[in-house]
């Protein structure tokens, strides 16, 4: 089973999102008055998942680009000393 969805929307704007789809369902048809309200409480709780985890993702990112830069580093400098160590030989 895959919680791919948990990772694009966030614990709370997937739950969020899965009480408004549920009240949708036991609403049904018959309440097409609350419907605009209910959009309504799914479009907040979308609003509150941006604005809680939106800058993490920035974070994640640039933490990604600094440990892959990093690496990168570490791998030239790792080939230097081979061939360093093989010149001397």
């Amino acid at each position: 089973m895959s919680f791919k969805i948990l990772k694009v929307f966030g614990p709370w704007g997937t739950a969020i999102g899965i009480a408004g789809a549920v009240g949708a369902f036991v609403l049904g048809k018959s309440s097409i008055k609350l419907r605009p309200a209910l959009v309504k409480v799914v479009e907040y709780g979308y609003a509150f998942k941006e604005n809680i985890f939106g800058g993490f993702d920035t974070v994640i990112e640039d933490m990604e680009d600094i440990v892959a830069e990093a690496k990168h580093r570490y791998e030239d400098e790792k080939k230097r000393n081979i061939s360093i160590e093989t010149d001397e030989e």
